[in-house]
């Protein structure tokens, strides 16, 4: 018997698929010769680790919402990460505090075992990680991959959509993780476009 795919499966694999290929443009951003993105490397080293622990704290059932952008989530970031190594210069106060309370939440993190303060502290250090990129593109803009971040944030945006239509009960960790991405995806997108846009108009 044929099982109808359910329109929340739907967008949770299309939101992981367009998540996850937004790391192409943003790398091929970063390894092109000619005016490269240059990323915050402290985010993404946070985002790295944060990354594969939301995964493995998350569900792994491939038929859920979330699944398939926790897998890019994980994934794209390590891949990021290494290939920002590249790019040398020194590391900022604010990266140095994000590194610190990052690393205090991952230490707390193996201390808990309760699913929703495991969770907390899975966001607590992606904002450690969000916060220096959120400062540095207030800053230079231009150093960002505005379709990149364009395309997670729609990702995000899908993500949250087929975790408010899933059936049933859905857990706080989903909720949580869900509502978080859509907020930190999209301040820092937010920034990049009006960034861009005020440049723009000082030429």
């Amino acid at each position: 018997m044929e099982v109808a795919v359910q329109p929340h499966e739907s967008l949770g694999l299309l939101s992981g698929i367009i998540f996850g290929a937004a790391f192409v443009p943003y790398i091929t951003s970063i390894l092109r010769k000619e005016r490269p993105a240059i990323p915050v490397r402290a985010s993404w080293l946070i985002w790295s680790i944060n990354g594969t622990i939301a995964f493995f704290a998350g569900t792994r059932d491939p038929s859920t919402a979330c699944f398939w952008i926790l897998l890019a989530g994980a994934a794209g970031p390590i891949i990021t990460f290494l290939c920002s190594l590249k790019h040398t210069g020194p590391v900022s106060k604010v990266q140095i505090t994000s590194l610190v309370i990052a690393a205090f939440s991952f230490g707390l993190y193996k201390m808990t075992q309760n699913a929703t303060v495991m969770m907390l502290l899975v966001i607590v250090a992606d904002g450690c990680g969000t916060w220096p990129t959120f400062l540095e593109v207030r800053k230079n803009p231009e150093n960002e991959d505005k379709l990149a971040w364009a395309s997670w944030s729609l990702g995000v945006t899908l993500n949250l959509a087929a975790t408010i239509l899933k059936p049933g009960e859905t857990s706080w960790t989903d909720w949580i993780f869900a509502v978080w991405m859509f907020i930190g995806a999209n301040a820092v997108t937010s920034q990049v476009a009006y960034g861009l846009i005020k440049m723009k108009k000082r030429t």
